[in-house]
């Protein structure tokens, strides 16, 4: 979970095991942990340069918890500019890859990958449908239900279902208060497809028959394209994505369900983009929910963890068994 700080797992567990158990003696961790005194002051030593512990000059035995907010600002002005540094090599590289596809593509009589404009892709789907496919299965952290997506056109997915399609769709967990939305998926239900909903979704795309796969880039721009990708290995991993997500997801209709200390999907995943990092303005993109919806869920988890910032709701809770400690990334 802290191996950004450089904390090594013998370290998390120790801060872990301060939180849970209020231990500040040396001895008393020891024997908590059943760790050798060595190990456990080897660990105290890496968290006290970090800030996250304070130690007394009179007792050198005697440990507390600090707020981690002011000791680690320096290193997260470090850390910020290393990822920038990264953010760029990896635009670099992804400029590299995408200047050879595009030689690649110029080439190749039938290329794994090829853009759409937005029309064309809706076109694509749309005859995809009529040709009579076996299943489709969706990702759509946005749908209008108003909008001219094939996937709101009833009669069309009324016809494809009824010459033998199975229709998976995960959605949003929000769209459920959104009352145009909700009776959409209903009349897709009606026709017999089947809707699930999800805190958060990675991207949009809808997979025709492991053979076709439609993703659309650049969403906010009116002008922007689609990728229509027909690779195999590419689908291969897509389809992968979809049923991870799918097996996770709640089906349509039932209520949100509660995890370990009364937690919500929702709010698992608020807590999980938390400890990632993300801002509330970026948490509420994430979830499909308003700002103003997201400060109230994260005031409300800060009030019940007892946590006076956000680093440390995410360390209560995998503390507590609420997340695991991998989910804060």
């Amino acid at each position: 979970m802290f191996e950004a700080l450089g904390l090594t797992p013998t370290c998390e567990v120790v801060y872990l095991s301060m939180f849970a158990t209020g231990t500040a003696d040396t001895a008393a961790l020891a024997r908590h942990l059943t760790m050798d005194e060595a190990r456990l002051r080897a660990a105290l030593e890496s968290l006290e340069r970090l800030s996250l512990i304070g130690r007394s000059a009179e007792d050198p035995d005697r440990v507390w918890l600090t707020d981690p907010g002011a000791g680690l600002a320096a290193l997260q002005h470090a850390e910020a500019a290393r990822r920038q540094r990264e953010v760029e090599e990896s635009r670099s590289g992804l400029a590299r890859l995408w200047a050879m596809h595009v030689q690649q593509q110029s080439a190749a009589p039938d290329p794994a990958v090829e853009r759409l404009p937005d029309d064309s892709a809706r076109q694509a789907l749309r005859v995809l449908l009529e040709a009579g496919p076996r299943e489709m299965s969706v990702l759509a952290p946005r749908i209008d239900a108003a909008g001219p997506d094939p996937l709101t056109d009833c009669a069309l997915i009324r016809g494809a279902i009824d010459r033998g399609m199975r229709l998976r769709v995960v959605c949003l967990s929000s769209v459920r208060n959104d009352p145009a939305t909700v009776e959409l998926l209903r009349r897709l239900q009606q026709c017999g497809g089947e809707m699930r909903t999800a805190p958060t979704l990675p991207l949009q795309m809808a997979v025709v028959d492991s053979r076709v796969a439609l993703i659309p880039v650049g969403t906010d721009d009116p002008g922007g394209t689609t990728l229509r990708v027909s690779g195999s290995t590419l689908l291969t991993a897509l389809l992968a994505l979809f049923n991870r997500l799918w097996r996770e997801a709640a089906p349509l209709g039932t209520a949100r369900p509660r995890l370990a200390g009364g937690l919500s999907t929702r709010d698992k995943a608020v807590l999980r983009l938390l400890g990632s990092g993300h801002t509330d303005e970026a948490v509420a993109r994430r979830l499909g929910i308003s700002v103003r919806s997201t400060r109230r869920i994260v005031a409300g988890l800060l009030a019940r963890l007892n946590a006076r910032s956000r680093f440390q709701a995410g360390v209560l809770a995998a503390s507590r068994s609420w997340i695991e400690p991998d989910d804060l990334d």
